[in-house]
């Protein structure tokens, strides 16, 4: 049983909405979706084209984005020209590297727990599984098609809560590109060193003056 995991598959997806449509079960609020179809989430607070940055191709993309609340595993930079896929050109990124060599499972993870995040996924013809993860903990798969010539092709999680996203590309091969990542926070703005210094100055003086009153009590009783 994966109840203690959460387990949620298209399967049991589409077998709760044919109970609903025969009247086998009340209507209950949004839960838990997997995500695919062309254009990811309607109001995304924040999408990462991988324009942001400059890198030469293949080069391993990890903590790169990290000031935009996200790390990758198994993922290089790449460029793809326009046309060849849909929802993917220019500078995207990919799970092989200049050796030809490729990594499954790519990982997505965020600083900050999600409950919503999509981006346009393509391998050669096939399948892949998609999973989100709390805390290490399973939350939700699915398996779709990814096939490279469909413009349906954003994937992702919607209506749940996630710190991380792995796929396992499938296909011939098992190589993908990804682009366009979407997701539903701004992350927090981390101290500029310049502010540090104060940061520091005023915690000092908020454990002194704690010690102080935890003396005077002592003193008094």
């Amino acid at each position: 049983m994966t109840n203690k995991l959460m387990l949620k598959t298209l399967t049991v997806a589409t077998v709760g909405a044919g109970l609903l449509a025969a009247g086998g079960l009340s209507p209950k609020p949004a839960e838990a979706a997997a995500l695919h179809n062309s254009v990811g989430l309607a109001n995304p607070a924040n999408t990462i084209t991988f324009d942001e940055f400059s890198f030469s191709a293949r080069t391993p993309l990890n903590n790169q984005y990290v000031s935009r609340g996200v790390t990758f595993s198994n993922l290089f930079s790449a460029n793809f020209s326009p046309g060849i896929f849909h929802n993917i050109s220019g500078t995207s990124a990919a799970n092989f590297n200049s050796a030809g060599f490729i990594f499954n499972p790519i990982t997505i993870r965020f600083l900050q727990q999600q409950t919503a995040a999509a981006f346009s996924f393509v391998t050669n013809s096939g399948s892949s599984t998609f999973q989100s993860y709390l805390n290490g903990a399973l939350v939700e798969t699915f398996d779709a098609s990814t096939n490279r010539g469909s413009s349906r092709n954003f994937y992702g999680f919607s209506n749940s809560l996630f710190d991380e996203i792995r796929i396992s590309a499938g296909g011939s091969g098992g190589s993908a590109a990804i682009d366009n990542l979407q997701y539903a926070y701004k992350p927090t703005a981390v101290p500029t060193p310049a502010l540090l210094p104060g940061l520091i100055g005023l915690g000092v003086g908020v454990l002194r003056k704690r010690k102080a009153e935890a003396a005077k009590q002592t003193s008094e009783a």
